[in-house]
């Protein structure tokens, strides 16, 4: 995110809502998983095959018949080594998560996923004991204070 990538958000169970990004790991899993290799090392060299044949071999009905390797071009802009913080307006508060998933609060920890160790977010208080939790300008869930729980969004009502 911190790229300007923003990821797509589906309800859980409901991989109907992304399914060409399901029927990929389908195919994925289908070629390279099941079943799986004897070592690591197999396991590898079954993706590195499967990277090949998707990207220089196999023709794509949405690209007119044609491989993403006539298609790909590198990107222009080099790779940071160092991605900044999000920022956040002066009305949020900022917390680091921690290595498992936690960040302090009010003398305790509330667990916010793992996926963001290391991450800084933003918290910001929408009424008495609630705060709504972004990373970057997207919104994570709302913190109840009391309970010290981040709702996500779909469970919290906000």
């Amino acid at each position: 995110m911190r790229l300007g990538v923003q990821p797509v958000l589906i309800e859980p169970g409901r991989p109907d809502q992304n399914g060409r990004h399901e029927r990929f790991h389908e195919t994925l899993k289908a070629e390279t998983a099941m079943p799986p290799r004897a070592s690591i090392r197999a396991q590898q060299d079954a993706f590195a095959r499967f990277q090949k044949h998707y990207n220089e071999e196999r023709p794509h009905e949405a690209l007119g018949m044609r491989v993403p390797a006539q298609l790909y071009t590198p990107s222009p802009r080099p790779m940071t080594r160092h991605l900044p913080d999000h920022e956040y307006a002066s009305s949020f508060e900022t917390r680091r998560i921690r290595r498992d998933g936690t960040m302090k609060w009010a003398g305790g920890y509330v667990f916010v996923g793992e996926a963001f160790a290391n991450e800084c977010v933003g918290v910001e208080q929408t009424e008495e004991g609630r705060w709504r939790v972004h990373l970057g300008p997207m919104r994570l869930g709302v913190l109840h204070e009391r309970s010290r729980t981040l709702l996500p969004i779909t469970a919290s009502g906000d």
